[in-house]
């Protein structure tokens, strides 16, 4: 059931990518578009959602880094699909080895 009291039947379930990880999600083909279940993106994603007037922010709960965001058009908000980087976000990994000759 949505928000207006209508029925609408899902047709399937499956896995749905949002901010590089994955989700549960219902196939329901009468929408148009995507909805998000907020709580339960909170709980897959482990973040908190911050709603202002003009937007929206996803942010892991862990390191507060924001890896998701939305904007507010037609009284919906709208999630970008861009993946969200920050330069403090890279790494650099090296390593090193060094050869040991066996011993006969």
């Amino acid at each position: 059931m949505i928000a207006n009291g209508d029925r609408i039947p899902i047709e399937g379930v499956g896995k749905l990518k949002l901010f590089d990880k994955d989700l549960d999600a219902f196939y329901m083909p009468q929408f148009a578009s995507n909805l998000v279940f907020v709580r339960k993106a909170t709980i897959d994603l482990g973040c908190q959602v911050v709603f202002r007037p003009d937007d929206v922010e996803f942010q892991d709960l862990k390191t507060g880094r924001v890896i998701g965001r939305g904007d507010s058009k037609n009284n919906l908000y709208q999630l970008q699909l861009a993946k969200i980087s920050k330069p403090f976000d890279s790494m650099c990994l090296s390593s090193t080895y060094e050869k040991i000759d066996s011993i006969s």
